[in-house]
């Protein structure tokens, strides 16, 4: 059976989720991280005892033993496999080869990418798929209030207008958003927490996420204030890894903003992309990514290097 709907449909639907349950393999195609995440998450809730096994750790030895020599008193295998197109090449061909008795286990294949095994087990009649549909561009409310409906939070009409109004519509900054929220404004989840705009407001223009300002800044190719004001900064670690990814990713848009083209209305930050995109040349783009993706690893490997590296970039503004 092949079906599609959007992630936050699947959630509240439970024919989608019949399907998932009912015997057999059951393979899955989403796009984004982020959803595959929340969807992942949702499956082991959905599934208690379930494994989880990330797609390039799936050797041939793992998947016979997981999936086809299992011992006769052991319980129901129950297994979701994310990241599926990464699986190793010879564990695919071993995947598509011995499928039909694979598919009578209780397994999640889970693709973040088409790929030559999705492609084979597509052609299978029995086969069990569903589509997770990417939003599209008129739909990030939908998207964005699933996710605080998620997390324990409403937004009213007007209130959710204005944070989708400063949000790039990537599901990423969405969640980044509502993770905020969740360090600002702790809920136990007994009941939806009601946050006002006034609320909101300040996360959206102090040092916690003010990831906007320095992204203007970087638009407008105002590198020396940009260098010198996040040299200023004294951040938690974590707050480095959220922002220094959407500095890159805006990056990446004044490279490219052809995404603009698909959009029938550009948000204000849409707005700003493609008339500051004209200010920059592609030697000057790649230096400020490549330094960016420099940072972007630091935060993660040696965080007590950010600092350092920050300033020595603030310090050769001042030279040039």
């Amino acid at each position: 059976m092949h079906s599609k709907c959007k992630l936050w449909k699947f959630f509240e639907n439970p024919i989608a989720l019949k399907s998932l349950s009912a015997p057999g393999s059951s393979l899955i195609t989403i796009k984004d991280d982020y959803e595959e995440k929340l969807l992942v998450d949702f499956l082991s809730i959905k599934f208690p005892g379930t494994q989880k096994i990330f797609g390039p750790d799936l050797t041939v030895n793992l998947a016979e033993q997981k999936f086809l020599t299992r011992d006769l008193f052991e319980s129901e295998c129950q297994v979701i496999v994310f990241n599926a197109h990464k699986i190793p090449k010879n564990t695919q061909v071993f995947l598509a080869e011995n499928w039909n008795n694979i598919s009578a286990q209780k397994i999640f294949f889970i693709f973040a990418a088409e790929g030559e095994l999705l492609k084979a087990l597509k052609k299978v009649d029995t086969v069990n798929l569903l589509q997770i549909e990417s939003p599209a561009f008129f739909e990030f409310d939908q998207m964005l209030g699933f996710l605080l409906k998620k997390s324990g939070y409403y937004l009213a009409p007007d209130v959710l207008a204005y944070v989708l109004e400063l949000l790039p519509s990537e599901t990423s900054h969405l969640w980044a958003f509502v993770e905020l929220l969740k360090t600002e404004f702790p809920n136990d989840l007994s009941s939806l927490l009601k946050i006002e705009r006034q609320q909101i407001e300040p996360l959206l223009t102090v040092q916690k996420l003010d990831q906007f300002y320095f992204a203007s800044l970087l638009s407008q190719k105002k590198l020396y204030k940009f260098y010198r004001e996040l040299s200023s900064l004294e951040l938690e670690v974590d707050i480095w890894r959220r922002a220094l990814p959407f500095l890159s990713s805006h990056l990446r848009k004044l490279y490219n903003p052809s995404y603009t083209r698909k959009k029938s209305k550009l948000t204000r930050y849409d707005r700003e992309i493609l008339s500051c995109s004209k200010l920059w040349n592609e030697k000057d783009l790649m230096k400020e990514m490549n330094f960016l993706a420099q940072l972007e690893l630091a935060a993660k490997i040696k965080p007590t290097k950010l600092e350092g590296l920050i300033r020595s970039r603030y310090f050769n503004e001042i030279i040039l």
